[in-house]
């Protein structure tokens, strides 16, 4: 996934738009993209990027400097390796964690070194049933939901913590589908980074699971000891009908 760090405006050469991939150049290019180009993205997504007082999200526009340092969990979160800036706006104060690996006339590349992975197993889990107080904490300086996760709902009693054997690698993904393969000692939390939202459904090994809200806007499932298939497909209830 990519970011582009763009405030303010969505005035610029075309030319410019098209190498940092800004307002709706990384769908055309099939590139995923955390910005955004739409003023009806669901509200969580908007708290948890642009803030709660944020209402008008139409060009994506991302200008908070807090987001590019190390102590920052939103961008590693959300799965962002790259971050494109124009050459020619002001720059912001980019951290050490962002490497640069291209240089146009118009734009240049950075590579996050900081990226969590698309899907991990959190060392250890707990309930907040308070989403204002999750995301009070998942955005916090610091946080790592590698080593602790927040889920909004009830856990097994059984679910294991610490650092054990366990692994998760993407196998497959489209836009409607994630398959992930998955391994593990003990009952852990595996979490995604993809957005809860009504109509997606996860199976291990072809049996349904529930979905767990899980550091605010992203989803989450336990898997049993042993090695297992986990997929996540979107299947809204109005295409059973």
């Amino acid at each position: 996934r990519k970011a582009t760090f763009l405030s303010g405006s969505n005035d610029m050469p075309p030319g410019a738009a098209q190498e940092t991939l800004a307002v709706s150049w990384a769908m055309a290019f099939g590139v995923e993209d955390i910005n955004g180009f739409n003023s009806l993205q669901p509200r969580r997504y908007t708290d948890y990027l642009y803030g709660t007082k944020v209402s008008d999200v139409s060009y994506g526009f991302l200008a908070n400097p807090a987001l590019l340092q190390p102590s920052s969990p939103i961008l590693p979160a959300l799965n962002v390796r790259y971050l494109l800036v124009l050459v020619d706006m002001k720059q912001p104060l980019i951290g050490p964690q962002f490497r640069q690996i291209y240089r146009s006339r118009e734009v240049r590349v950075f590579e996050n070194t900081l990226v969590w992975p698309r899907a991990f197993f959190a060392a250890s889990a707990r309930s907040e049933n308070d989403p204002a107080a999750v995301l009070s904490a998942v955005t916090a300086p610091g946080f790592d939901a590698r080593q602790t996760s927040l889920v909004e709902g009830a856990l097994p009693r059984d679910l294991a913590t610490g650092a054990g054997a366990s692994s998760a690698s993407v196998t497959s993904q489209s836009p409607n589908r994630l398959e992930i393969a998955a391994s593990t000692d003990a009952p852990r939390l595996l979490v995604v980074s993809e957005m809860f939202f009504p109509g997606w459904r996860a199976t291990i090994d072809g049996a349904e699971v529930p979905i767990l809200r899980t550091n605010y806007l992203f989803r989450g499932v336990v898997v049993p000891p042993g090695a297992h298939t986990v997929v996540f497909e979107y299947r809204p209830l109005m295409a059973m009908f």
